[in-house]
């Protein structure tokens, strides 16, 4: 009895110089052992056409900036549902882009040009900013379908060159640990505090994350579908006589358009009665420089900084007050 006893005294014993080894293995490795903070959780993850959608009356920091969200889940303060009589209502829908990454909510292109509309203006305007990270031109769809019933005169969509891919597969910490409650359960405890077991959480985090995006992006979106998705947006807003707007937003870059994307645009231009507007031109006013200008950060090719987007709201305002839509 004593032999075993002394056994499984040596079984712990090396166990815990085990694991004390790997613990200190991992902290001098400088291995990253944090999940993902995603401010942008699931609200209702489980709806049929779309994956992730923002949290209602929610706040939060995110890479420095405040996000606060309204009671429909946009990144907008909270308007009258019902429109009133002397209401021009405007949504916007689109991407991160649109919803304004890296800057202040009242600096994003939607808020200024709200802001440009009601000046001098006999109408009261709104200007709806429905843009969500992380979303293609399927899921932009899937907005435009839930908003629509709030009577908008005008839609305007902000297609970045990037909105014909795959979705951007947003599984953030909140639900992984509903889906993994023995997990929850230890990172609360003294585990919680463990190198060693941070990096085995990850593993499974990342490989479920894995999991989860290939199987979201192989039953739900594809580049047809997205494809598609942009023709029906066209088609329905037609039907309800709701002028629809495409901002064309490139890169960031000196080469700042897609083939496939700029394909897709040129035949919309064509055979469509559909306004496009080519943000380029208006990012070129910025100088010589302008994709080293405009940048939120200087690695970031996509998301515009508060010149960027004082830009597209320029052109947006000059094109409504062109086509006498205001």
């Amino acid at each position: 009895m004593s032999l075993k006893l002394s056994k499984l005294n040596m079984f712990i014993l090396a166990m815990i110089v085990s694991i004390i080894i790997s613990n200190i293995i991992v902290q001098i490795s400088n291995i990253d052992l944090m999940i993902p903070e995603d401010w942008h959780k699931p609200h209702q993850i489980s709806t049929e056409n779309i994956f992730h959608e923002l949290k209602r009356n929610y706040t939060t920091i995110w890479q420095g900036v405040e996000i606060k969200t309204n009671e429909l889940g946009l990144r907008d303060k909270n308007y009258p549902l019902a429109k009133g009589n002397n209401t021009k209502r405007v949504i916007v829908i689109g991407d991160s882009i649109t919803f304004g990454g890296l800057i202040k909510q009242s600096k994003s292109y939607p808020e200024v040009l709200e802001t440009m509309l009601n000046k001098n203006s006999s109408y009261f305007y709104e200007v709806w900013n429905a843009g969500v990270s992380c979303y293609n031109s399927y899921e932009e769809l899937t907005e435009l379908k839930r908003l629509i019933k709030y009577e908008p005169d005008i839609i305007i969509y902000g297609f970045f060159q990037n909105d014909l891919k795959n979705s951007c597969f947003v599984f953030d910490k909140e639900t992984f640990f509903k889906e993994h409650k023995l997990l929850n359960y230890l990172d609360k405890s003294i585990l919680g505090r463990i190198s060693i077991y941070k990096l085995i959480q990850k593993n499974i985090y990342n490989n479920d994350q894995r999991k989860k995006q290939s199987l979201f992006n192989n039953k739900k979106i594809n580049p047809e579908q997205n494809k598609q998705a942009l023709f029906d947006m066209i088609n329905i807003t037609k039907e309800r006589k709701i002028q629809f707007i495409i901002l064309n937003i490139p890169f960031i870059h000196i080469k700042y358009y897609s083939e496939k994307e700029e394909e897709l645009i040129n035949q919309i231009k064509e055979n469509n009665e559909t306004i496009v507007i080519d943000i380029i031109d208006s990012y070129k006013l910025a100088g010589k420089e302008w994709y080293k200008i405009l940048r939120a950060l200087s690695t970031d090719d996509s998301h515009p900084n508060n010149l960027g987007h004082e830009l597209i709201a320029n052109a947006t305002y000059e094109k409504l007050s062109e086509t006498r839509f205001i």
